[in-house]
């Protein structure tokens, strides 16, 4: 199986516009996904990377996926108001942002289980109660992760997340099919050993092992 790019956005692109990124697979699998996951500069020049977003698609008939990446990226920006005093000529930090873009494939068929949780409300908060879980052994801080929980209900699973003492980190809902939701977890920011779910939704998380390429 390979991956290639079929089309880049510009070297300089405007986030009021469309800026697609298109890559194909020879893959026949009818579980494979594809992958984009998008870096930003935490300053500018500074040569220092930062994980911003994932994004994830089915390939079209023709193997292919474009992934528009604008609206997620103008988010992380921001507008820097000048001091109408000041007559000196600064860097605008927020307003623009050097990138990167990764790309890989994902095979359902290649995720490694790793537990299922399920618990009842025992607070009467009802469905949506949510409770912290231990994980039999901490998550790969360098791994990308799937939450599958057994409910068509995506307000429930928004708030599927993992927990390392203090620190937690939630997953993103991917997609709603077959009365099932899936979650993502683009890389682990920690080797989390918790997970929190909501009450009465069986979920099965695996490991989802996904090698990237620097476009």
């Amino acid at each position: 199986m390979a991956v290639t790019v079929v089309s880049l956005p510009s070297s300089l692109a405007l986030v009021k516009n469309p800026v697609g990124f298109t890559i194909s697979t020879d893959a026949t699998d009818p579980t494979v996904k594809l992958r984009a996951r998008v870096y930003l500069e935490s300053e500018p020049y500074s040569d220092v990377w930062v994980f911003a977003f994932e994004q994830e698609q089915a390939p079209d008939a023709d193997g292919q996926a474009t992934f528009y990446l604008q609206a997620q990226v103008r988010e992380l920006l921001g507008f820097d108001l000048p001091d109408l005093e000041d007559t000196g000529v600064h860097v605008a930090p927020t307003v623009s942002r050097r990138y990167k873009i990764y790309y890989g494939e994902k095979l359902a068929t290649n995720d490694v289980f790793i537990a299922e949780f399920y618990h009842e409300d025992v607070s009467g908060g009802g469905p949506d109660y949510l409770a912290w879980l231990d994980i039999p052994e901490p998550l790969d801080a360098s791994g990308s992760f799937a939450a599958i929980a057994e409910t068509s209900d995506s307000d429930l699973t928004d708030q599927i997340a993992a927990r390392l003492g203090g620190s937690s980190e939630l997953f993103s809902t991917q997609e709603v099919q077959n009365n099932v939701v899936e979650c993502l977890m683009a890389s682990a920011d920690l080797a989390y050993d918790e997970i929190r779910i909501p009450a009465y939704v069986k979920v099965t998380l695996y490991q989802s092992p996904v090698t990237y390429t620097l476009a």
